[in-house]
This record gives C-alpha cells, sequence and structure tokens, in this order.
C-alpha cells in the first residue's frame, strides 16, 4: 500500500478490505486491532477539535455582526446628539445670562461715573463755601 498511487489505494479500500472482511469475525477482528493502535498524537488533536468547534459555536454571522454594530452605533449617535443639544442649551442660556451681566455691568457703570460726578461738584461747592 506505501507503494501505490492514489488510485490504487482507493482501490484497496473500496473492493480489497471489504473482500477480506466480510464475514462479522473478521470484521470483529478488525475493530480489535484498530482499538489497539495507539494514536500518539490523540490529545493534541482532541485539543485542536475543541479549539475548531469553540470557533464555530462563537463565529457570528457577518450580517448580523454588522446589524448589531449599527444599532450600537445609531444608539451612541443619539446619545451624542441629545448631548449636543443640551450643550447648545446651555451656551445659549450662558450667553443670555452673559448679556443681562453686561448691561447691569453698563447700568453700574454710569452710575458710578453720575455719582462720581455728583461727588465732585459736592467737593466743589464745598470748597467754594469754605472759601467764601
Amino acid at each position: 500500500m506505501l507503494v501505490s498511487d492514489f488510485e490504487g489505494i482507493l482501490k484497496y479500500f473500496r473492493v480489497s478490505l471489504p473482500k477480506k472482511f466480510r464475514t462479522e469475525e473478521a470484521a470483529n477482528s478488525l475493530v480489535k486491532r484498530a482499538l489497539q493502535v495507539k494514536v500518539k498524537k490523540l490529545k493534541k488533536y482532541q485539543a485542536d477539535y475543541i479549539a475548531i468547534k469553540e470557533e464555530e459555536k462563537s463565529y457570528i454571522d457577518p450580517k448580523t455582526r454588522l446589524l448589531t454594530e449599527n444599532k450600537k452605533l445609531m444608539e451612541d449617535m443619539l446619545r451624542y446628539e441629545h448631548t449636543i443639544t443640551g450643550l447648545v442649551l446651555t451656551k445659549t442660556q450662558a450667553e443670555e445670562d452673559a448679556l443681562v451681566l453686561q448691561e447691569e455691568l453698563s447700568k453700574n457703570k454710569m452710575s458710578l461715573k453720575e455719582t462720581e460726578d455728583f461727588n465732585m461738584q459736592l467737593k466743589e461747592e464745598t470748597n467754594s463755601v469754605c472759601l467764601v
């Protein structure tokens, strides 16, 4: 069998081997011999098989994966839009508050200027009265 080509090996498995093990005793002896054969790398093959099966279980269909990612991205987008809307409202309120404070500052500056002018007039009158 080691010298045979691929077609010769196929012929052996399809024709010669079944002829040899037609009886139940011969088939049982084949099974016993097969069970007695020690497979040296059986543990490695078992580990590889388990790893492949786990990988197949964890495999996610690309369409399902993309739909899940799309849903997550849409949720993120909605959350960001909500945050942006909140920030815009906060900015608008802050700008309005700044305008109100700016107007109050202008009024207070004018009031201060008027008070200082009035104070200067009183000082001048006091000085003029004191001189007289």
